[in-house]
């Protein structure tokens, strides 16, 4: 189920109202929300997700987050992640939200993933320096060959 504009605007405006980590209704109204655009992650819906990491402690909710991203379109993820990445790196480079969203596409081994994120970097500076930088490479050296072999 695909959402109008309308749907969106409500849901986003709902979830960024939110305090998930303030209060256990908000977090469970969260959750639902999450759970409500399951097989509606189009990229407006994947940018506001990317959009709630951030430097704060968040208990677990951003695991949620990820979860959720997972059911993405690659090439629509990798789009939207190298549109907003810098403003991601900027909010939670802290908490090594950039690090651990970008691994986990590494960790998978699935080029289904990490081809759209190769392609997004190459056309990305700031996506690429982080790919090619010591910090993300010191955490996943394996993912030096797959940046190479898709033409980082």
């Amino acid at each position: 189920m695909t959402m109008n504009e309308k749907e969106f605007q409500e849901w986003k405006s709902k979830l960024q109202s939110l305090d998930p980590y303030g209060s256990e209704v908000d977090c469970n109204d969260f959750f639902k929300l999450l759970d409500g655009v399951k097989g509606s992650l189009g990229g407006d819906v994947i940018s506001v997700l990317l959009g709630t990491f951030t430097n704060a402690d968040d208990y677990g909710v951003q695991e949620r987050v990820l979860v959720t991203l997972d059911d993405s379109d690659p090439l629509e993820f990798a789009s939207q992640l190298s549109k907003g990445f810098k403003d991601l790196l900027a909010r939670s480079s802290e908490k090594e939200w950039p690090l651990i969203i970008i691994g986990r596409i590494f960790n998978s081994e699935d080029p289904s993933w990490i081809r759209p994120l190769a392609d997004a970097a190459r056309a990305n500076s700031v996506l690429r320096s982080y790919l090619l930088g010591d910090e993300f490479l010191g955490e996943y050296p394996e993912a030096k060959a797959l940046l190479i072999k898709f033409g980082v």
